[in-house]
C-alpha cells in the first residue's frame, strides 16, 4: 500500500469505516445528490460483497422530491446490473430483511433466467412463512414479485400464504393464485371462507373473486350459506352472487 492510500484511505478494499461513511452518505435524503452519487460510486468501485450490499441500502430511502428519487435509484439499478454476479449474493440478503425490494428484483430479473430468479424469491418465501416478522409487508411484496404465470412450484409455495395471520398478506397470495384456476385452490379458498368470521376483508375478497369466476362452493352449499359475507349471498347451487343495491 503506497504513502497516499495509507494517508487517505485509498484502497482496493475497503475498511468497515469507509464502507459506514458512504453507506451514511447516500441515506442522506436531504443531502446534495452528488454526494449520494459519489457514495454510491465508491461502494460500487470498491465491489465487495460488503460495499455492495451498503450501495442497496440507497433503495431503502425516499427523497422529498419524488422525480429525482425515482430517477437516482433507475441509474444506481443500471449500475449495479453491470456488476453482474457480484450483486447477486448482495440482493439474497438485502431481500431477506429490507421490504422495499422493487430495485433489486428487477436487478435479479435482468441477471437471471425467470426460473432462477423466481427460485431466488420462492426460497425467501419458504423461509418466512409461518414465521412473526417485523415488517410482515416483506412476505406481501416479495409474492408481488413472483413471475406472472405461477408455475407448480410457485402455487404449491403461495397456497402455503393463506394461512397467514396477517390479512394483505393473504390477499395478496389470493390474488396471486386467481390466474391459475384449479381444484385445490378452490377447496382452499372455500376452507378460508368457513373458517375466516373473524377476518371481513379475507372473506369479501374471496366471495369476490368466487363471484367473478363463477365458482361454486359445492359440497359446502348448506355450510356457508349462514357465512357468507355483507354483500353476497349463495343461489341454491352453490354459486357465489353480490346483492344488487336499491334500485
Amino acid at each position: 500500500m503506497g504513502i497516499l492510500q495509507l494517508l487517505f484511505g485509498q484502497s482496493d478494499t475497503p475498511s468497515v469505516k469507509q464502507i459506514q461513511r458512504a453507506t451514511k452518505a447516500i441515506m442522506q435524503p436531504l443531502g446534495d445528490p452528488i454526494g449520494r452519487y459519489n457514495a454510491a460510486s465508491r461502494l460500487i468501485q470498491w465491489g465487495t460483497e460488503e460495499s455492495l450490499y451498503a450501495a442497496l441500502q440507497r433503495f431503502t430511502i425516499q427523497l422529498p422530491s419524488l422525480t429525482i428519487d425515482q430517477q437516482e435509484k433507475e441509474e444506481l439499478c443500471q449500475r449495479l446490473i453491470h456488476c453482474g454476479d457480484r450483486i447477486i449474493h448482495p440482493i439474497r440478503r438485502y431481500i431477506r430483511q429490507q421490504t422495499e425490494i422493487r430495485w433489486p428484483c428487477e436487478i435479479l430479473q435482468c441477471l437471471l433466467p425467470e426460473e432462477e430468479y423466481a427460485q431466488e424469491i420462492l426460497e425467501v418465501l419458504k423461509e418466512l412463512r409461518g414465521r412473526h416478522i417485523r415488517d410482515e409487508e416483506q412476505k406481501a411484496r416479495l409474492i408481488q414479485h413472483l413471475p406472472g404465470n405461477p408455475s407448480p412450484a410457485s402455487r404449491e409455495v403461495v397456497l402455503s400464504f393463506l394461512d397467514e395471520e396477517n390479512d394483505d398478506v393473504v390477499l395478496t397470495a389470493v390474488e396471486y393464485l386467481a390466474s391459475a384456476e384449479s381444484e385445490e385452490l378452490k377447496a382452499r379458498l372455500i376452507q378460508v371462507l368457513l373458517h375466516s368470521d373473524d377476518r371481513p376483508r379475507v372473506k369479501a375478497w374471496v366471495a369476490k373473486l368466487f363471484a367473478e369466476k363463477n365458482w361454486t362452493v359445492r359440497p359446502h352449499t348448506s355450510e356457508l350459506e349462514s357465512k357468507m359475507p355483507e354483500g353476497f349471498y349463495l343461489t341454491s347451487k352453490g354459486f357465489v352472487r353480490r346483492q344488487e343495491g336499491p334500485a
